[in-house]
């Protein structure tokens, strides 16, 4: 069995590609989410640095996107990678930019070259430790971006015997026979996050999954033109989830003021 299921960008639940596609949108207020503790007294043992001080950090964050927006589009393979967006995935892209309308802004692909550039940006030590989301985040910062969305798609791969098997023992057999069933399972997923401070605006979770007839030298070959198919279908999925989302999104964010109010302080 060979299997690629590591999903180094999102902590996606299995439970939820098993029951299929799903989308979720967030513009809550990381101000309102903190407001109910300024009252709260810290604990006596608590000290700066502490786990408590990086969850409030964590949590001080403001839905700030408003449509027209530029939105980056960043494709993460399979080793955490950004890569380049194949054709056949970028027409659905596409597809949804027109279907969405001047009223979203654009799509704008974040640029291999100008991540690898942004290297400069933070010292080698810093940028060896950063993780695939923020490398991308700062890519999209240099071309100025408002937010972006990333989406990785993997597969998983299991091979059978069927009743040809009993016969596949001869050289000729092996390669004339197809007596091994390719089953592939894609799946996919996608974040769109605030490139200043990654704030999580959707999250869309889909799968797909295909069978073919292989004979057992030829399985291997099966197997990764299944991938390629597969990861085109995941695509389209997550495409598909996404413009009820993006419109939902839109609905959402623009009831939000423009600006966010200042925090009041609390005067014992």
């Amino acid at each position: 069995m060979r299997s690629s299921t590591s999903l180094t960008l999102f902590s996606c639940s299995l439970v939820l590609f098993l029951v299929g596609c799903s989308a979720t949108t967030q513009t809550t207020s990381g101000r309102d989410y903190l407001s109910k503790y300024d009252r709260v007294p810290a604990a006596p043992t608590e000290r700066a640095g502490s786990i408590n001080d990086a969850i409030r950090d964590a949590a001080a964050v403001e839905p700030v996107l408003r449509f027209p927006a530029r939105i980056g589009l960043a494709r993460i393979d399979g080793h955490g990678r950004l890569s380049a967006i194949p054709e056949a995935e970028a027409v659905h892209w596409l597809a949804l930019m027109e279907d969405l309308g001047n009223d979203f802004g654009e799509f704008v692909p974040v640029d291999l070259l100008v991540a690898d550039m942004t290297k400069t940006a933070v010292s080698a030590e810093t940028y060896r430790h950063m993780g695939p989301v923020d490398r991308v985040r700062l890519a999209a910062a240099r071309q100025h971006l408002d937010a972006v969305m990333l989406y990785q798609v993997t597969t998983v791969d299991e091979y059978r015997k069927n009743a040809l098997a009993s016969v596949d023992f001869t050289l000729i057999s092996a390669f004339l026979l197809p007596s091994r069933k390719v089953k592939s399972e894609a799946l996919g997923a996608a974040l769109l996050i605030d490139v200043v401070q990654g704030y999580p605006y959707a999250s869309i979770q889909t799968r797909a999954d295909g069978e073919k007839l292989a004979t057992v030298y030829g399985a291997s070959n099966r197997a990764d033109k299944l991938h390629d198919q597969l990861r085109i279908d995941v695509t389209a999925k997550l495409v598909e989830e996404a413009e009820p989302m993006f419109n939902r999104l839109y609905r959402q964010l623009h009831r939000l003021p423009a600006t966010p109010a200042p925090r009041q302080a609390i005067v014992d």
